[in-house]
């Protein structure tokens, strides 16, 4: 792959290559410089520009799964892999007896026992392996009972996408389970991965809100799903025990009421950051059922005001 055309009869820099060494100046003997090999993880990164790179630590990575949801949600739909169907429980869901649950973006650990995993790798514990939007498209309509995630959503560009499919494929009175990093959250910038933010009001806009006083509009018509219920997330990763038990205890206090969490959020949450938030949002039963047909017609009008 090369970028650019040729300039002077010379050959564009390739986007990614392996850097040469370069012989060091006769001047930089004399000063006592001495060359520095070059080594196989070295790489060019447009003209010139050259970046070290641990080739070893950037394969052994962890978070990739999310990363290549995200990145395979924005490819068109002919060049992302097909849905697989690992354990067959898709094509049962219809016959199943027991309460229907999807656990989006599982990845290596189901959260809750007994779901549906899916997931863009193939992992063991999960049961679909595919794109999520695609995998979600293949599910009956009305047929779930609960949809988990856990740090999926803030990977995802197209939120609007999936919630028209949860529309879809909850039944009237189900539930959709969510987990994400709060803003103020000082790990959630350094993923590169991370492309939304979310906050108390985050769901307020997608879903009827009665438990926060601040009103929000709702940009995609009257919505689908109620708000249930909002909880931050206060924590410390191991080792630091002390500094989590003590943001256990703060956020027991901010919870307490509706008020402390907006007080919280509109005054505190850059001194004390909070981890993570909870939503928990509900079908609502008046609203009917929403067939594929529609969903789809709703899609490609969204395309086409995106050209």
């Amino acid at each position: 792959m090369t970028v650019g055309g040729p300039q002077g009869g010379r050959k564009p820099p390739r986007l990614f290559e392996q850097a040469k060494p370069q012989p060091y100046h006769r001047h930089d003997r004399q000063r006592g410089g001495r060359q520095q090999p070059a080594t196989p993880a070295t790489f060019a990164l447009g003209s010139g520009c050259r970046h070290h790179v641990d080739a070893a630590r950037l394969r052994s990575a962890t978070g990739w799964h999310t990363a290549a949801l995200s990145l395979r949600m924005t490819e068109p739909s002919h060049l992302r892999p097909p849905v697989h169907d690992r354990t067959g429980r898709l094509a049962t869901l219809l016959s199943q007896t027991s309460p229907v649950v999807l656990e989006l973006g599982c990845g290596p650990r189901k959260r809750i026992p007994g779901s549906v995993g899916i997931d863009i790798r193939a992992y063991d514990p999960v049961d679909v392996v595919g794109d999520l939007l695609d995998v979600l498209r293949e599910v009956p309509d009305s047929s779930v009972d609960l949809v988990h995630s856990s740090h999926v959503l803030e990977h995802l560009d197209p939120l609007e996408a999936l919630m028209q499919q949860l529309q879809r494929i909850v039944k009237p009175g189900g539930r959709v389970v969510t987990v994400v990093p709060h803003f103020s959250n000082p790990y959630y910038y350094s993923d590169y991965t991370h492309r939304r933010q979310f906050g108390l009001y985050s769901f307020s806009y997608l879903a009827v809100d009665r438990i926060f006083r601040r009103t929000v509009p709702h940009y995609e018509g009257e919505p689908a799903f109620a708000l249930v219920d909002v909880t931050l997330g206060f924590k410390a990763a191991p080792p630091m025990y002390l500094r989590h038990a003590c943001r256990k205890v703060f956020g027991w206090v901010v919870n307490r009421t509706r008020l402390t969490q907006e007080w919280y959020e509109a005054g505190w949450c850059w001194l004390f950051p909070c981890y993570e938030v909870e939503f928990v949002i509900e079908r609502r039963p008046e609203q009917g059922t929403v067939g594929t047909s529609a969903v789809m017609a709703a899609d490609g009008a969204a395309s086409t005001d995106g050209r």
